[in-house]
């Protein structure tokens, strides 16, 4: 991955992560996404609270994807090629409240080039709409990830810009995972030391992550 993009990506997570110091006593989770030259590059962070909804499967290997077809509509960040991940789903019908659509309903399944992090994301399968999370992830706990597309648009992956959120649960057991393509808005530096330490955490991991890629000598897939 470019240098340019990588810090691109870092300045991201840390603007993410000012917004979400605002959502204290509620898990809330934001995946943005951003053109980055010819790339569409997608970072996640946050929490995602897990009380109202159910453990659905584990997934011993998994694959994440975009996707805005209605059938089968997803987006999330993490690991590429895949990883260890569990499903949990709704216990009740529409338990998660949010757009039918967040994208142009005829493209479907981008998969990302190269990704680190924590796997997580939103996942609409036919109406029956659920979570993504790491293996053996602890509800409310910090998720922070990243999924680079190469040689990607925002028109030739069906992505609308905009805001869609996703809400689920109520009070102290309330959650919510957002996709934007809006430049997260700081709020005042009253948590800046809390978000420049994710945004640390974040440049360590990337560092960590291209020296893997590295020593694996294994090629970028391009699709």
């Amino acid at each position: 991955m470019a240098s340019a993009t990588l810090r691109a990506v870092v300045a991201g997570a840390f603007a993410a992560s000012l917004v979400l110091q605002g959502a204290k006593g509620q898990a809330a989770a934001i995946i943005y996404a951003q053109e980055q030259g010819s790339d569409v590059v997608f970072f996640g962070s946050g929490s995602l609270d897990l009380t109202e909804l159910g453990f659905l499967q584990a997934m011993p290997f998994w694959y994440n994807y975009f996707s805005t077809n209605p059938g089968d509509s997803e987006f999330q960040v993490g690991l590429v090629p895949g990883n260890t991940a569990n499903l949990y789903a709704c216990l009740t019908p529409d338990c998660i409240r949010g757009p039918a659509s967040f994208g142009e309903t005829s493209f479907v399944n981008k998969f990302p080039d190269f990704g680190f992090g924590d796997t997580f994301g939103f996942w609409d399968f036919e109406g029956f709409r659920g979570l993504v999370v790491p293996d053996q992830y602890i509800s409310g706990s910090e998720l922070v990830g990243i999924s680079v597309y190469l040689n990607r648009t925002f028109a030739d992956m069906g992505i609308r810009r905009g805001i869609y959120p996703y809400r689920w649960g109520s009070g102290d057991t309330a959650g919510s995972i957002v996709f934007t393509t809006e430049t997260p808005a700081p709020l005042p530096l009253l948590g800046a030391a809390s978000a420049l330490a994710w945004s640390r955490r974040l440049r360590r991991r990337s560092r960590s992550a291209l020296a893997a890629r590295k020593a694996e000598c294994l090629p970028i897939r391009k699709r």
